[in-house]
C-alpha cells in the first residue's frame, strides 16, 4: 500500500519457525552533507536515506508512519548535537579566525553583483573585531549568552570615542552588533553552536535609534566656501562643485574614469556593481554646465590623462576650509544630500531625483521610472539654470 508519507508493505515472514504477517513501513528522506547540502550519487542522482520499522498490525503500521516525519527531524537534530560535542572546543577566538579568513576580504563582484566580501573599509572591520575578541576572550562558543551581548552593548554604548571624545551613535553601535550577529550565524552554520544567543531575547540592534543628518549646505554659505578655496585648499574647489552638481559620493568622484563621462550627450555613467559606489546601482548622473567646465579643463590637462579626479585625502584640508569659511558641522557626504534637496527646488521629480542618486526608493512604483541619454540632458539644463538664478540671488542679498 502506498502512503505519502511513506510506503507500508505487508508480507509474511518466518518468526521462530512461525509464519506471521507483518506490515514493514519505511520512509525516505534526503542525505544532506553537514553543511545541509543534497548529497549525489557518482551517476548524478540524489541520494537518499531511509528510515524503516517492522510493525505487527496494520494500525500500529499507520500509526507509526504517521510519526516518521518527526522522528526523522529529531533523529536529524540528534546528528547536529552530536557535531557540536565534537567540536565543542571551538571558541570565539577560533570564530574570529575562521570569519576573517573566509569572510572579511574586498569585496568582489560578477556581472554587477557583489557576491563575496565587504564594501567597506576591511581595516575598519578588523578593529572591531579584535575589540570584540578583547571584550569577549577566548571563551567557549556554547558559553556566550543573549546577557553576554547585552552587556556588550551595554560597554560600547557606555564607551567614547578615542578620535573625538564623544558616546558612539547609535547607527555605529548598531554596526558592531550587526557585525557579531552575522560571525555567530556563521558558527550556527558551521555547526560549532545550536542557536545564535541574539535570538535568546529581544532585539539589541534598534534602527529606530539612529539618527538621520539632515544637514545641508544653503546659498550663502556655499559662497563662503568656494571663496576660501585659495592657497592649499584652492584644489577643493573642484571637488566641492562636482559633489554638489552631480550628487557623487566622495568615493565615486575619487573612481570617475574618462570612459564613463560623456561631455557630448551631457552624463556620467555609473557603472552597475562598481565597487566604488555604495549601493552597487547603475546609474545616470546629469552634468551641469560648472561640472562640463571643470571636466574640459582637466581633460586638456595632461595630468589628469588617467583619472578627471584623483583620490586625495583632504580631511585636514575640509576641516580648514570650513573653519575659515565659518561653517560648522559640515561633512563632504553633506554635499550629496544638498544635491537632493536642490533637484526637489528645481522642481526635478523625487522619483527621477531618486534614480540619478541611486537611493533605494522608498516607493515601489519608482522603480517604473525610465532614465534615458535625453531625460538625463534636459535634467542637467534645467539644474543649471536653477543654480544660476540662485546665485545670483544670493550673491545680491
Amino acid at each position: 500500500m502506498r502512503n505519502p508519507l511513506g510506503n507500508i508493505e505487508k508480507k509474511v515472514v518466518e518468526v521462530y519457525g512461525k509464519k506471521v504477517t507483518v506490515w514493514d513501513v519505511t520512509k525516505s528522506y534526503k542525505w544532506l552533507d553537514e553543511n545541509g547540502n543534497q548529497l549525489y550519487n557518482k551517476n548524478g542522482s540524489k541520494k537518499y536515506k531511509e528510515k524503516f520499522k517492522r510493525c505487527y498490525s496494520y494500525q500500529e503500521a499507520k500509526t507509526a508512519l504517521e510519526n516518521m516525519p518527526a522522528e526523522i527531524e529529531r533523529e536529524k537534530q540528534k546528528e547536529v548535537e552530536v557535531k557540536i560535542i565534537e567540536n565543542k572546543e571551538k571558541t570565539f577566538f577560533d570564530l574570529c579566525d575562521y570569519f576573517e579568513k573566509e569572510y572579511v576580504k574586498p569585496a568582489v563582484f560578477v556581472r554587477g553583483r557583489k557576491v563575496v566580501g565587504y564594501k567597506k573599509n576591511i581595516a575598519h572591520i578588523k578593529t572591531i573585531i579584535k575589540n570584540q575578541e578583547k571584550f569577549f576572550g577566548d571563551v567557549p562558543l556554547s558559553k556566550i549568552t543573549y546577557e553576554n551581548l547585552r552587556k556588550y552593548k551595554e560597554h560600547i554604548s557606555l564607551h567614547k570615542s578615542e578620535k573625538t571624545g564623544e558616546y558612539l551613535k547609535p547607527s555605529s553601535i548598531n554596526e558592531k552588533l550587526s557585525l557579531l550577529r552575522r560571525m555567530l550565524n556563521v558558527a550556527v552554520q558551521s555547526d560549532w553552536l545550536m542557536r545564535n544567543p541574539f535570538t535568546r531575547g529581544k532585539s539589541l540592534i534598534n534602527r529606530s535609534e539612529e539618527e538621520p543628518r539632515t544637514r545641508i549646505l544653503s546659498f550663502a554659505e556655499e559662497s563662503r566656501l568656494l571663496a576660501n578655496c585659495t592657497g592649499k585648499q584652492a584644489y577643493l574647489r573642484d571637488y566641492i562643485i562636482v559633489a554638489l552638481e552631480t550628487g557623487l559620493r566622495q568615493s565615486e568622484i575619487f573612481n570617475l574614469d574618462w570612459r564613463d563621462i560623456h561631455l557630448d550627450l551631457g552624463l556620467v555613467h555609473i557603472r552597475p556593481g562598481d565597487e566604488f559606489t555604495k549601493t552597487g546601482k547603475m546609474g545616470l548622473v546629469p552634468i551641469t554646465d560648472n561640472v562640463r567646465e571643470i571636466l574640459e579643463r582637466r581633460k586638456a590637462n595632461f595630468i589628469y590623462e588617467k583619472q578627471p579626479f584623483p583620490k586625495k585625502d583632504f580631511r585636514k584640508s575640509w576641516k580648514t576650509l570650513c573653519k575659515n569659511a565659518g561653517i560648522t558641522d559640515l561633512q563632504f557626504r553633506d554635499l550629496r544630500s544638498t544635491t537632493a534637496t536642490r533637484y526637489d527646488e528645481g522642481g526635478v521629480s523625487e522619483s527621477l531625483a531618486t534614480k540619478i542618486l541611486r537611493n533605494t526608493p522608498k516607493i515601489r512604483q519608482k522603480h517604473y521610472i525610465i532614465l534615458d541619454q535625453e531625460n538625463i540632458a534636459r535634467i542637467g539644463r534645467k539644474m543649471s539654470d536653477f543654480l544660476k538664478q540662485n546665485r545670483i540671488v544670493s550673491a545680491e542679498s
